[in-house]
């Protein structure tokens, strides 16, 4: 988390807020919005593959085993990855008075191959990525802090969507093992085709009154 400041919109005023979505298996969504807080540090076994996490405002100090993410909003990389062959321990220090918005995703390797089909997207364990999110994604992150009202099942398609699409940006931005470059780096045409297909189906059928049923497989994913 991190000190409230003035070119940190919204802080103060937002109700706290955490909460834990498990979207598929293999797939998690976490969300928070935490200000003012005393110092204190958490601990938790993470087991995913990947650990993705953006912030919207403030800052947030987090380790998971000897790779460490540093995200401060507005001085430098908000958003961060980091790649796990094994679980390892997540260590988060808060300390007195810092505040914090942000989005975490955790992904599993069996949904990586399963969904992307390929397993090149793997990087050694413990590697690491940094970058500044781009205005698109921080306005996706934003819509799964608050989502419209609708009926839960398209609720939960909603905020599927939007994580899939930050796990994309994630997996686009460049190699894992620099927390500060920003380049791009452009993923296998065959993972890139099948990310593009899992976000742009949706929109293609926007127009029509396709039920869960009709969605789920072009989600590779099931109605229930």
């Amino acid at each position: 988390m991190a000190s409230t400041q003035s070119g940190a919109p919204g802080l103060a005023s937002a109700p706290p807020l955490r909460k834990f979505h498990r979207l598929r298996p293999g797939l998690s969504l976490q969300l928070a919005c935490e200000a003012g807080g005393e110092s204190s540090t958490g601990l938790a076994t993470v087991d995913d593959s990947l650990r993705i996490v953006l912030v919207l405002d403030g800052r947030i100090d987090v380790s998971y085993g000897r790779a460490a993410l540093n995200l401060v909003r507005g001085q430098g990389a908000d958003a961060g990855l980091v790649m796990l062959r094994e679980p390892e321990e997540c260590r988060r220090v808060v300390r007195g008075g810092e505040s914090s918005r942000r989005v975490s995703i955790g992904v599993s390797r069996q949904w990586l191959e399963q969904s992307l089909g390929e397993t090149t997207v793997i990087a050694p364990h413990l590697a690491t990525r940094c970058w500044s999110a781009s205005t698109r994604i921080r306005l996706l992150a934003e819509q799964l802090l608050s989502p419209p009202p609708m009926p839960r099942q398209l609720g939960s398609l909603y905020l599927e969507c939007r994580a899939i699409e930050l796990v994309i940006e994630a997996l686009s931005h460049g190699r894992a093992g620099d927390c500060h470059g920003t380049d791009p780096m452009p993923l296998p045409a065959a993972v890139h085709r099948r990310m593009v297909d899992l976000t742009h189906w949706p929109r293609r059928h926007a127009d029509q009154p396709l039920s869960i049923e009709q969605i789920a497989p072009h989600m590779n994913t099931t109605a229930t």
